[in-house]
């Protein structure tokens, strides 16, 4: 039975509320076929939530914890959760993606039967569903597209959250990764192609909640640079 870890980035600890635990207990014993390790990563100074730890010691359906990085940014919580765990898959699921999780069954498994040694959600594709404002549907597939130019790339999505990876590829690539925040899956996916790593991206159903995009005028100026780094750079650090 392979192990897996499910590392799930929250802002404070509070946003861990009972009901995800034992939502998430049911879902692990459902699909015991896997060995389910969970790691919840925050910033918080906060206490874990006294009864949240009672509920934790009273699991027996997987193995569930607490990391604290104070370092800001998605890579830096994310390498955390994963280069401190020895498992045999590495995933990641967004807090809000919690209620799809039956998803992660689809892209652990490729990963898992090692065809792929990555398998990513994807909206891009045409077999997902997507409910999203028109304008951040264009900023969307704008960034995508910019990506696909300086990199040559097929891949449709480079940050839905909910990813997937092999051992080899998180303790190979993630170290050499720069870019920890906004853009870290950005360098990740570039990394992966230019290694030579098998990705599949899997079609998913996603109602986008946020009102507004991340990306601004400076973020966009921010993410060419970062593209030309990773283009005129990668070669030398493979």
């Amino acid at each position: 039975m392979k192990s897996v870890l499910i590392a799930i980035i929250v802002k404070d600890t509070q946003l861990v509320t009972e009901g995800n635990i034992k939502f998430l207990s049911d879902w692990c014993q459902k699909n015991s076929v896997y060995r389910w390790q969970i790691v919840f990563v925050h910033s918080s100074n906060d206490d874990i939530d006294p009864k949240i730890q009672t509920l934790i010691k009273s699991n027996n359906n997987f193995s569930i914890d607490f990391a604290r990085v104070f370092f800001d940014g998605k890579g830096f919580k994310l390498k955390s959760a994963w280069l401190n765990h020895n498992v045999d898959i590495y995933s990641y699921v967004n807090l809000e993606l919690i209620g799809d999780i039956d998803l992660l069954l689809d892209i652990v498994r490729p990963v898992s039967l090692e065809i792929f040694d990555v398998a990513i959600g994807s909206r891009g594709l045409k077999k997902s569903v997507i409910s999203q404002n028109k304008l951040k549907r264009i900023i969307f597939q704008f960034v995508t597209r910019l990506y696909k130019f300086f990199a040559n790339s097929k891949i449709y999505d480079l940050n839905f959250g909910m990813k997937a990876a092999s051992s080899t590829v998180v303790f190979d690539l993630m170290p050499r990764i720069v870019e920890n925040k906004l853009f870290f899956d950005t360098e990740f996916i570039w990394l992966i192609e230019n290694f030579n790593y098998r990705i599949l991206e899997v079609p998913v159903r996603w109602e986008d909640l946020e009102g507004f995009s991340s990306y601004s005028l400076k973020s966009i100026i921010l993410y060419l640079k970062i593209l030309l780094r990773l283009k005129f750079t990668s070669t030398m650090n493979i």
